[in-house]
């Protein structure tokens, strides 16, 4: 395990940043930091997770220095696909899910007692953040292993990816199982394929309705999962 580094009052909060980051590469197995960006990436065949550390607007030289981490999952093969798919893909690219903020945030120096401590990091990074990296192994294995609050938030995306793997089936059980834990969204999705109508707000090309008819093949008199 590398030495923790000191911080000085006197140093920049993003030159602070920076090597709290360069300690975390060092300190993370198998990660890859992207100097640029203040991310942390991890990659698996065709898919990555990148942690983005996000440094905090009431960060100041001499009072403290803070900054959020946000996980967010790629995949090279997706992007590959959606080229060749206009007419199913939601959107270009090789963004796949976007997870939000991990944990509280950290805490680099300061004098807050409810932020955690760069010391405390790498552990929270390994055993609770890139194991999500595992559920894209296969379609299969993140039905088997995904949270029903990241499921759900990200269902979506995540049927139009099992689709994308040629798993129509798992893309279907993601939805029966979004269905049973938020019954609204059922219910929306009903409204939206048999009508027409979108949610207000909601990009047309994303609401769930239309997804379902497009990716699952499931028509408007059909049953949902």
């Amino acid at each position: 395990m590398p030495t923790l580094p000191s911080f000085s009052t006197s140093e920049a909060p993003r030159d602070t940043l920076r090597r709290a980051l360069v300690y975390l590469s060092e300190a993370v197995p198998e990660v890859q930091l992207v100097r640029s960006r203040n991310v942390l990436r991890r990659a698996r065949g065709t898919t990555r997770l990148e942690l983005r550390f996000q440094p905090s607007p009431w960060s100041r030289r001499g009072a403290g220095v803070w900054c959020s981490m946000n996980a967010t999952v790629y995949d090279v093969a997706l992007a590959t696909w959606r080229a060749e798919h206009p007419d199913l893909a939601l959107r270009q690219g090789d963004l796949l899910t976007t997870f939000g903020r991990r944990g509280s945030d950290i805490q680099l120096y300061g004098p807050l007692d409810r932020h955690r401590a760069l010391g405390d990091v790498p552990a929270f990074v390994v055993e609770e953040v890139l194991p999500m990296l595992d559920w894209f192994e296969s379609p299969t294995r993140l039905v088997a292993g995904i949270a029903a609050q990241e499921r759900n938030n990200s269902l979506i995306r995540l049927v139009e990816w099992a689709v994308s793997r040629g798993e129509p089936d798992v893309a279907r059980e993601l939805l029966r199982q979004s269905f049973a834990d938020v019954p609204a969204m059922r219910e929306r999705a009903e409204r939206e394929r048999r009508t027409g109508l979108t949610t207000p707000g909601v990009n047309p090309a994303e609401a769930l309705g239309p997804t379902i008819t497009r990716l699952c093949g499931i028509g408007v008199d059909e049953p949902l999962p």
